[in-house]
């Protein structure tokens, strides 16, 4: 026997079994331990080249998103400006002669998901008021056409599929109330409308018609809504002509409405 070879393994032996104590292993189990920590020492030796990688690759992915950011700013800027003058175009037909309203596009420091740039809508309801944020000055009546000569603008393009317009009437009346009515029914061909009014002119041109009335029961008030019949419409449409009294006249006109 060679004593130094036999104090070599008995050494080998203690460390084995030390290693085994350490990482709670038994000695077999020590040969996957050793290659799994030689990969992760591999891992870490390779850190700086993983690292700058990736920072070469952020900054490939910033420069085509800043390319496209670019693109989009400028299809933006032409774009704003040609919008604007067809709303405006609509906001003539539903009463707002002397409305105009601007795409404002304000700049950012830094890219953002929604590009370089920031928008807001201008608004000027009346001569000499100033463009102001259509927000702060916009009443309910006019936002709601605002939204209504917007969205038949962009009626084939918007993917909003349903369309809520209340108050829409307010402060029209006659041939305006017509031409609000047509346009919400030529929307109503490519997205759903709902509609809430009190012109007959505008009622009459809808596909369906929903009355909403209000009782007291039970000492508690209460909101019911309807489906109308077309007997029901043309009363309906009657009773928006002329009040609570239902006259043939009256009548005979709610039917022609409803039949143009």
């Amino acid at each position: 026997l060679d004593p130094r070879r036999l104090e070599a393994v008995e050494e080998r032996l203690h460390a084995l079994i030390r290693l085994s104590r350490k990482h709670g292993l038994d000695p077999a189990g020590l040969v996957a331990k050793g290659k799994a920590l030689a990969s992760e020492l591999g891992e870490l030796e390779s850190l700086d080249r993983a690292i700058a990688d990736a920072k070469k690759h952020i900054e490939e992915r910033e420069a085509v998103a800043l390319s496209a950011a670019k693109t989009l700013g400028k299809a933006r800027k032409k774009t704003a400006k040609a919008l604007g003058q067809q709303v405006e175009g609509q906001l003539l037909d539903l009463a707002m002669k002397d409305a105009r309203i601007e795409f404002s596009l304000t700049p950012r420091e830094t890219l953002g998901p929604q590009g370089l740039e920031g928008g807001q809508i201008l608004i000027e309801t009346n001569a000499g008021e100033g463009l102001k944020p259509l927000a702060k000055v916009a009443s309910g009546g006019e936002l709601s056409r605002i939204l209504l000569a917007l969205k038949s603008v962009l009626a084939e393009a918007d993917d909003v599929y349903v369309g809520v317009f209340d108050e829409v009437d307010t402060g029209v009346g006659g041939a305006v109330a017509d031409i609000v009515g047509s346009k919400l029914a030529e929307l109503a061909k490519h997205r759903q409308v709902i509609a809430i009014t009190h012109l007959p002119q505008i009622a009459s041109q809808a596909n369906h018609h929903l009355s909403v009335s209000k009782r007291t029961q039970d000492g508690r008030t209460r909101t019911s809504v309807a489906t109308l019949s077309p007997s029901e419409r043309i009363d309906e449409i009657a009773r928006m002509l002329g009040g609570v009294e239902i006259t043939d006249k009256t009548r005979a006109h709610a039917a022609e409405l409803l039949t143009r």
